[in-house]
C-alpha cells in the first residue's frame, strides 16, 4: 500500500484513483458528495468520509460555498454551531444532536 491519501472531490477524481492511485492507503471523500462518489471507487478501497463541518470557523451565512451550505443545512442546529455567541455559551444538547446527526450520516455511507 502506498504511503499517501488520495482526495476525491468529483467524478474525474474517481477515475484517476482507479487508474493511478488504487494503492492509496485511504481515499478521502467529502460527506456532502459521498453517496455519489463512493460507488464509483474501486471495490475494497479504504475510505475516509470527511464530515466537512470544519467550515464553521466562520458563520454559516458568510460561506460563499452553496454546496456546503446545502450539506450542513440538513443537520440540526447548523445555523447556531458557527455562531460566536453560541461558542461563548454552547448548549451541549444541541452540540450532541448536531454531532450525532453528522456521525449517523457518515455511518450510513459505510454500509
Amino acid at each position: 500500500m502506498a504511503d499517501h491519501v488520495a482526495f476525491v472531490n468529483g467524478n474525474s477524481d474517481c477515475d484517476l484513483v482507479s487508474r493511478y492511485y488504487s494503492d492509496s492507503t485511504f481515499v478521502r471523500v467529502p460527506l456532502e458528495k459521498a453517496e455519489k462518489l463512493i460507488p464509483q471507487l474501486p471495490e475494497g478501497m479504504r475510505i475516509w468520509v470527511d464530515a466537512g463541518v470544519d467550515g464553521f470557523h466562520r458563520p454559516y451565512t458568510d460561506s460563499p460555498n452553496q454546496g456546503w451550505k446545502a450539506h450542513v443545512k440538513q443537520f440540526p442546529a447548523y445555523s447556531r454551531i458557527g455562531s460566536a455567541t453560541f461558542h461563548a455559551k454552547p448548549d451541549s444538547g444541541e452540540v450532541n444532536e448536531f454531532v450525532f446527526a453528522v456521525l449517523d450520516k457518515i455511518d450510513a455511507c459505510s454500509l
